[in-house]
């Protein structure tokens, strides 16, 4: 069973937006008797890797965040959002009896960024890890830095992931349809929320460099 903990990481010392805000509190809205635990520089080693030193030095806090969701999940288990993931209705109670769940951003991508949730010691964060473990920040794919939809994608596409964007069990991961944690048309620049929709991703990208 996932336990009933929501985190989320703030690093860098920033006052947060009106939309972040927003989106907390949705959380406390929509999980009124979870635990929220916010994650910073106070009760969090940014130092742990090579790959989020880096990223820190470069004050490229959404990198680091990268990597910790899933160290955080690793040792306490529960649901990991980005900051700019605005919940929209409960979660069904039947999804935390899943060792393990996140979403399709698109057809063929799979983005932990939207939920990430898990059972301690749940075997493909340790994959995921150590996929991280082994990389420098910086790190090009196609002409472009790298990043946690390819790493994690990757990670899953090795251990048997059909890119279909079709609910499936991916060693001990529910992987959902993008409906449920993403349903951001890319086409036409807005969200298609439906009947299964939980939750939306804002995209507000701080990693990006036109980000201020």
């Amino acid at each position: 069973m996932i336990p009933h903990k929501i985190h989320y990481c703030w690093f860098g010392n920033n006052p947060k937006s009106k939309l972040i805000c927003k989106c907390i509190s949705s959380w406390k809205k929509f999980f009124p008797d979870w635990e929220i635990i916010e994650w910073n520089e106070s009760n969090y080693d940014v130092n742990k890797n090579e790959y989020i030193s880096q990223a820190y030095k470069q004050k490229k806090w959404a990198f680091v965040v990268d990597y910790a969701r899933f160290d955080i999940l690793n040792e306490c288990g529960g649901i990991f959002f980005d900051t700019d993931v605005e919940v929209l209705r409960s979660l069904p109670e039947k999804f935390l009896e899943y060792h393990a769940f996140t979403g399709f951003e698109s057809d063929y991508t799979v983005n932990p960024g939207l939920v990430f949730a898990a059972e301690p010691h749940q075997p493909m964060l340790q994959k995921i890890m150590s996929a991280y473990r082994n990389k420098q920040f910086g790190e090009k794919i196609e002409g472009r830095m790298e990043n946690i939809v390819d790493i994690v994608t990757s990670v899953l596409d090795h251990n048997g992931l059909i890119r279909n964007n079709t609910f499936q069990i991916v060693s001990g991961v529910a992987v959902f349809p993008k409906e449920y944690f993403c349903c951001f048309n890319h086409e036409i620049q807005a969200f298609e929320i439906g009947e299964n929709t939980i939750s939306i991703h804002h995209y507000v990208a701080s990693w990006s460099p036109w980000y201020r």
